[in-house]
């Protein structure tokens, strides 16, 4: 399943340790990528970002999400 539109979750430099989490929660779960920057990961065929942003924000009941395009015309558009 391919998203267009992206849930991103910051957190202080522990994205790992979350995927890990829903990992252990989700029966559905399959890591993507896991960097020093993002982790990515499907949770019901969901998939999520994970920024190791930092500690400049902290949890708050805000969203983040992106829209993946596939061309720059879609992106104009």
């Amino acid at each position: 399943m391919k998203n267009r539109i992206h849930p991103s979750i910051w957190f202080d430099h522990n994205a790992s340790e979350a995927a890990k989490l829903y990992n252990s929660v989700f029966e559905n779960f399959r890591l993507i990528q896991d960097s020093d920057w993002t982790v990515v990961f499907e949770v019901e065929g969901m998939r999520i970002l994970c920024i190791n942003g930092g500690p400049m924000f902290r949890p708050n009941p805000s969203i983040s999400l992106y829209v993946e395009c596939d061309s720059e015309d879609e992106i104009n558009n």
